[in-house]
């Protein structure tokens, strides 16, 4: 993908697959791609800088649509893995939005449950390591590794408390046990 940032990296994309239609006689397609080598690495190039660009700054559906306009053009030069990554890379940055929100609507979750432990239960521990473990992977399609990071100490967090709770709840229940022979 950094290649097709660079004008030059795709003209010798078409360069080369210039010289091949010339060696097998196809003078005409050659002729054809020596016309568009003029004119689409430039607006290939800005096209998949540009979808980064939006990509970065959450501007979704403006970066899918960039790169599926980089996906036509590497079709009208006939680069069908590029455009077939490129239209992946479309795709997938059309997804974000859902992910974003799924991503915030569970962190609110697990702020929300967090926030209302009182006292020591088990099972907001053990609840809240599903969703955790859910945004972590989550995380990942968002690229952004530094919430990841965070989320996965939180679920360390999280499964060490559930263990101690699960030993508190025990020292309870012994307690009380004992409490009742007395």
């Amino acid at each position: 993908m950094e290649k097709l940032k660079d004008p030059s990296a795709i003209k010798e994309i078409i360069n080369e697959k210039t010289k091949k239609l010339l060696d097998e006689g196809k003078l005409q397609e050659a002729k054809k791609l020596i016309t568009l080598g003029e004119k689409i690495p430039q607006k290939l190039s800005q096209e998949v800088n540009m979808a980064d660009q939006y990509r970065d700054d959450a501007l979704f559906k403006k970066a899918k649509k960039s790169y599926f306009k980089a996906a036509e053009l590497a079709e009208d030069i006939q680069e069908m893995e590029l455009a077939k990554l490129l239209k992946k890379r479309g795709e997938k940055v059309g997804t974000l939005t859902d992910i974003l929100k799924t991503f915030e609507a569970i962190n609110k979750g697990i702020k929300k449950t967090l926030g209302s432990v009182k006292s020591v239960k088990l099972d907001i521990y053990e609840n809240l390591i599903p969703l955790i473990e859910k945004n972590v992977k989550l995380s990942s399609s968002l690229q952004d590794n530094s919430i990841k990071k965070v989320l996965q100490e939180l679920n360390i967090l999280c499964k060490n408390a559930a263990r101690n709770a699960k030993e508190l709840i025990k020292f309870d229940k012994d307690i009380k046990n004992l409490i009742k022979k007395m």
